[in-house]
């Protein structure tokens, strides 16, 4: 694994230098920088996949700020992912933003291109949700728990095999609630939950 590691780690250098005036190839870079960054936070080299997942979303601003606005996919996906890492080793402050961003961006892309970004925009919104949970600001967590499941239904239709997506976020919003002793509601989201299997 390390031997692989370090081949990739060569190779990804010689591409950079190649990529500079290659926007063809940088773009084919930034996603394996994304897809190995997640591959090295799964195998717990946290610090290696942030600096990738980083490099990865500058390299997809520096290609958008070329007038090259098919690469804002990615870089959402890119910022998803790096925000998700964020979140996962509670670094909460870093990921609100970058979640925010993701959010921002749909937003504002949604307008032009319904339905193109809303897995993106659904796993921020679940993301940013269990950050207010854990920070203990239920009703923003609620709300945003909401706002994600309004999604999923409009997801479900269009896609129904999404259906383990909208099950976890009626999960962690039963859970929420029990937390704070809101039993009823939490039992009215564990059945949704159950129905929809």
């Amino acid at each position: 694994m390390e031997k692989s590691a370090e081949h990739f780690d060569k190779a990804l250098v010689i591409y950079e230098k190649i990529a500079k005036n290659n926007r063809y190839i940088a773009k084919h870079i930034a996603a394996i920088k994304v897809n190995y960054g997640n591959f090295l936070f799964n195998k717990g080299d946290t610090l290696r996949a942030i600096q990738l997942c980083s490099e990865a979303v500058n390299m997809y601003a520096d290609l958008i700020k070329k007038n090259n606005a098919a690469f804002e996919r990615n870089y959402v996906t890119a910022l998803y992912g790096l925000g998700r890492i964020y979140f996962h080793i509670e670094q909460l402050d870093k990921a609100l933003p970058i979640l925010n961003a993701v959010i921002a961006i749909h937003e504002r892309r949604v307008k032009t291109s319904p339905q193109q970004y809303e897995m993106d925009l659904e796993r921020a919104l679940n993301t940013i949700a269990a950050i207010y949970w854990k920070q203990k600001k239920y009703d923003i967590a609620e709300k945003t728990f909401k706002k994600a499941i309004d999604l999923h239904k409009i997801i479900l239709k269009e896609t129904p095999q999404h259906k383990a997506d909208i099950c976890k976020t009626y999960f962690n919003l039963a859970v929420m609630y029990q937390e704070q002793n809101k039993l009823q509601l939490a039992e009215n989201q564990y059945v949704k939950a159950v129905n929809l299997r």
